[in-house]
């Protein structure tokens, strides 16, 4: 498949690459993308993913150290309940934890697309509603044991078993995937002739 953009790609995440892949953006994957995500006291979750994914392109640029053939994509996803950002889970406990306040509850998926050139830098951020039924022990067991889900904002994909958890999503999907999709295309600029 020909790709309609181009761009480096400063993200760890297997699923933004899919992402991409998926509208036809070719990417040079930055390995190697190493930011402090602790959020700051008192910050705003908007502030907050806009710092993150700033500092997660900053960072690929530093990687590149040279002039940019091609503008550096990055973003950064949080899962947002009350207006509080549930961080990606550290254990089964923390995990757990998390689910079990998300469940029965509809949720905020924020996410923050940065494009940095050596000129400007662009950045959009999308909200996802998600609300997500009550969930068994048994389940939770079952989704950690089986689905590993450690790197994930919330502590669960919505791409994969977690589905069956979800009762409703307003908004993006690919948002709540990690990676909006229009708004990435919007930014990024791109016609197809």
């Amino acid at each position: 498949m020909q790709s309609i953009a181009k761009v480096y790609l400063a993200s760890q995440s297997s699923r933004r690459k899919a992402l991409l892949e998926q509208i036809g953006v070719e990417f040079i994957f930055i390995e190697g993308i190493d930011v402090d995500e602790t959020p700051l006291i008192d910050e705003d979750p908007r502030d907050y993913v806009q710092r993150i994914a700033l500092a997660k392109g900053q960072a690929g640029k530093e990687k590149c150290g040279k002039a940019l053939e091609y503008p550096i994509l990055s973003a950064d996803t949080v899962v947002l309940l009350n207006n509080k950002i549930i961080l990606k889970p550290k254990d089964f406990s923390n995990f757990k934890g998390s689910l079990k306040k998300l469940a029965g509850e509809t949720h905020e998926v924020l996410t923050c697309v940065s494009l940095l050139s050596d000129e400007s830098v662009s950045q959009v951020s999308v909200t996802t509603q998600v609300t997500m039924r009550k969930i068994s022990e048994r389940e939770m067991q079952f989704y950690w044991d089986n689905y590993h889900p450690y790197d994930k904002s919330g502590g669960y994909g919505i791409q994969d078993f977690a589905s069956v958890f979800i009762e409703n999503i307003n908004g993006s999907y690919s948002n709540v995937v990690g990676l909006p999709l229009f708004e990435t295309y919007q930014l990024l600029n791109v016609s197809v002739k």
